[in-house]
């Protein structure tokens, strides 16, 4: 008798259906694909991002319908959050996410180098590496420093070391400058705009080499002074700044980018593409020329978040004004509705540094058009058609005009900021494309970088080409007071401020007595406080000048260390 054996293991391998297998998926042809996932994640981060950075300011007050109505948009704006916020989390997860997306375009496309796809690929996965690792430094501290696809031995990663950080950060930049495979960013030509430019990513080499030299100078932010959760290392503050003077320069005088005429028109649909956005996300239904693979349908700035207390009527709009006719009006929670001002309450000084200070103080701002399009008073609210019945939780009577929304058509022809088909629900995001670094803070970064370096001439010229666009009243002289005023003014509501004043080591004095006392307008006639002061509220010196690593992953990292403080 005769037996047959034979084994059937390799029928049984049968390959996955509509999958592609690892080893074949960072293939040359692949690229776009690949690339095209970190300008995706890169989108949906824009809200948490944002919305983090823009709570932990003082531009505005947190506001709502009552007290309580956003607990933790609260604990950021009053400095009384923990570990457990579970934005900090879903912020430094998207970044890493980012990291991720970036690190395997690095380290799998490096045979591929010989085709110019590949070449645009790798440079933008350096940049976007940069982009993340740069909030990451900013804001945490030192976190885990992933410059590769992690083994499974190498997850749980220890702090990372702040000087490399900072180096892998300013190395991605450079090599995304240098590969010469970046879009030049052309003057006029909205196709320029789409994807990363190289003066883009010189803008943002200028913007991490100025941080260094300020978040870890003793003479500026200080965090480098062995207090906040790493040792002491040697920096070289002249030559950081060098370098930043060097490549803002380059973008000031190149010549690529204007500001735009109408300081209204920004973060609206009129500015989409324009050549004040030096880097933007781009929104999926708002499509130009070929821009279609680069575009993500994402939650962009929320309607509800940003705009003012309509839901519930407490703000609506008059009959015989444009108001109700140019502007979104049925939903709104209002959790930025106020900007911050100075008042005395109980015999002590609230936001003594507020916004509405701020533009009081610069000449010739009273009726600005970037004072009119960033607050303005209840009384000219009213004249734009608004009336109130009810309360408004944290505004004093003095409203954010930057994020409300705008309507197709109407008195003003708007092109319309919801959905370009006229359907609209209270829970939608806004159709304009987010700018990350628009040309101002270029401006801005190039005057700071040049007048630390005693280039006094050209810091003026930068700062004057923002106040001409402004509407206020130039500068015969220029000094380090005027330039962080600048920032705080053009700046605005927009993500930047609470990371400028750590930075130049402002903030413990600036938000001291941040959310001591929070107003609320009732009826629009009248101004109430509630008396904050025993929740500890305000910045606190050695612990808010980072945040804390989220509980969750403390929980699961044995090896990370918590930032001081929490």
């Amino acid at each position: 008798m005769v037996v047959l054996t034979y084994s059937c293991e390799d029928m049984l391998d049968i390959k996955q259906k509509a999958t592609t297998d690892y080893s074949e998926y960072f293939s040359k042809d692949k690229i776009d694909e690949c690339i095209a996932n970190c300008y995706s994640q890169w989108s949906h981060i824009v809200l948490t991002g944002f919305y983090t950075k823009a709570f932990l300011s003082d531009d505005t007050y947190t506001g709502g319908n009552a007290r309580n109505d956003n607990a933790d948009y609260e604990s950021l704006n009053e400095k009384t959050f923990s570990s457990a916020y579970s934005g900090f989390y879903d912020y430094m997860w998207g970044l890493y996410n980012l990291v991720y997306n970036a690190n395997c375009i690095i380290e799998n496309f490096g045979n591929y180098m010989d085709d110019a796809e590949v070449q645009k690929g790798m440079a933008e996965a350096h940049f976007f590496r940069a982009y993340a690792y740069l909030d990451l430094v900013s804001l945490w501290g030192t976190p885990e420093y992933v410059d590769h696809i992690l083994g499974q031995d190498e997850f749980r990663q220890a702090n990372g070391d702040r000087k490399k950080l900072w180096e892998l950060i300013i190395s991605d930049l450079e090599y995304a400058i240098n590969s010469d495979a970046l879009t030049e960013k052309v003057l006029g030509d909205t196709e320029s705009t789409i994807r990363v430019s190289k003066q883009a990513a010189q803008a943002y080499l200028g913007k991490a080499l100025l941080y260094q030299a300020t978040y870890d100078n003793p003479e500026f932010g200080n965090l480098n002074d062995g207090n906040h959760g790493w040792a002491t290392y040697t920096i070289d503050t002249d030559a950081l700044l060098d370098k930043a003077v060097e490549n803002l320069d380059a973008v000031v005088d190149g010549g690529q980018f204007d500001l735009i005429d109408d300081f209204s028109d920004l973060y609206h649909m009129e500015a989409n593409y324009c050549d004040e956005y030096v880097l933007q996300t781009n929104n999926a239904a708002a499509l130009i020329g070929t821009n279609d693979s680069w575009s993500f349908y994402l939650a962009q700035l929320s309607v509800v978040t940003t705009t003012w207390r309509f839901q519930g009527s407490v703000f609506s709009p008059t009959t015989t004004g444009d108001f109700g006719s140019d502007y979104y009006t049925a939903g709104g929670y209002g959790f930025t509705q106020g900007v911050t001002k100075s008042y005395t309450v109980n015999g002590e000084q609230t936001c003594p540094y507020g916004l509405v200070d701020a533009f009081a103080s610069s000449p010739g701002e009273e009726n600005s058009q970037r004072r009119l399009w960033t607050y303005r008073s209840w009384d000219e609210v009213q004249s734009m058609g608004v009336q109130s019945s009810g309360t408004a939780y944290g505004t004093s009577g003095y409203f954010n005009m930057k994020h409300i929304y705008r309507k197709s058509g109407g008195p003003s022809n708007y092109l319309g900021d919801m959905d370009l088909t006229g359907a609209y629900t209270s829970f939608a995001g806004s159709y304009a494309n987010y700018p990350h670094m628009r040309y101002s803070e270029v401006l801005l970064m190039c005057a700071e970088a040049n007048y630390l370096r005693g280039h006094s001439e050209k810091a003026l010229s930068c700062i004057n080409e923002i106040r001409e666009r402004a509407g206020a009243d130039a500068y015969t002289s220029i000094d380090m007071d005027k330039i962080k005023l600048e920032y705080q003014l053009e700046l605005a509501c927009e993500g930047h401020r609470y990371q400028n004043l750590v930075r130049w080591g402002d903030a413990a004095t600036v938000m001291a007595t941040q959310a001591k006392y929070i107003p609320t307008f009732t009826n629009g006639t009248s101004v109430s406080w509630y008396d904050n002061s025993a929740s500890n509220s305000g910045f606190k010196s050695n612990k808010n000048e980072l945040l804390p690593i989220p509980s969750k992953e403390i929980l699961v990292n044995p090896n990370v260390v918590q930032n001081p403080g929490y």
